[in-house]
Order: C-alpha cells, then structure tokens, then sequence
C-alpha cells in the first residue's frame, strides 16, 4: 500500500475534511480518496492529473478545490455534479475553454481561478454562476467578455490582464475592432 493509500485509509476511517495531495507526480487519483465523503477542501496542485474519475461526484461536501499546476485541457465534468464548490482553482493548467456545462452548474461557486491557462472563450454559460464573485483569467487568450456575464450580480472582481484583448459582445453581435 502507498504513502498517498495509507494516508487516505486514515481520512476515510476518521471523516476528515480536508485532503491534500500535492507535488506527488499524480497522473490518477488514488480510487480511496472518493470514499472521503467528508471532505470539505480538496488540495490537488503540483501533480500530472490530466482527468478525475467520475466517482469524485461522492463528494458532495466538497467547498473547496485546488487543482492548480496540473495538464488538466478540459474542466472535469464531474466538478458540474458538486453542488457545494465555493471557490475553484484551476490555473496553471492547459484548458483551452470553460465547459459550459460545467460552469453553469457552478451555482455556489465564489472564487474561479483559472489564471495562466489556453482559454478563448468564456462562455455563456457564465450566467449560471450567480454567487461569482471573483473571476480570474489572467494569461490566457481571451478576447472577449460575453454579455452574460452582467447576470453575474455578485461579481466584485474581474481579471484579464494580459489576454488576447477585453470587449463586453452579446451572443447575437459580436463586437469588432
């Protein structure tokens, strides 16, 4: 059995709420940790996870998730089937989009950190997250900002800097220049 193995025997056993797996070279998630169906804060960062299996959706507790530093391309689907994320932390990655049927599940999701990663498009789908507060997309390749995202009433910071560029479009009329 693993260090990672033992180490989550005991938070399954005890009901712990936090679980912190960085800087071990992950490429999979150990199948114990979606036993821990008390965790609260999942800490993922500094690994080679590319996906996470579908059985992490056992976890509904679940505010708070890092998975900076890792070559995550596409947002897990399963983070859409988490109903409690407060704050989501993806920088660092190679996402080329915010999957739109992720993001609109995100209803309760305050903080989305996905600085330093490929992304074009924020998607409409934005609207969804009506608690979002802070949005980052620094360093990535966006170009324009979609109307919807004015239904996010809670928005008190916005940022993207270095990007492709930063104009307000609606869906119907984009803007040019």
């Amino acid at each position: 059995m693993s260090v990672a193995d033992t180490s989550l025997l005991t938070a399954v056993r005890g009901k712990s709420r936090s679980v912190t797996i960085c800087n071990k070279s992950l490429k999979a998630i150990p199948p114990l940790l979606c036993k821990v169906t008390s965790a609260e804060q999942l800490v993922l960062k500094n690994n080679h996870l590319k996906e996470l299996p579908y059985e992490l959706e056992n976890l509904k507790d679940l505010r708070f998730v890092n998975l900076g530093n890792n070559i995550f391309e596409d947002l897990p689907l399963v983070l859409g089937c988490l109903p409690n994320i407060t704050t989501l932390h993806i920088f660092n990655n190679h996402l080329t989009e915010l999957t739109g049927a992720v993001v609109e599940r995100l209803t309760r999701c305050r903080t989305l950190n996905a600085n330093n990663n490929r992304v074009e498009i924020i998607p409409p789908e934005i609207r969804g997250m009506r608690s979002l507060q802070v949005l980052c997309l620094e360093r990535n390749l966006v170009a324009t900002i979609p109307r919807e995202i004015l239904s996010c009433l809670e928005i008190t910071e916005l940022h993207l800097g270095n990007n492709r560029r930063s104009e307000v479009t609606s869906s119907s009329n984009r803007a040019s220049g």
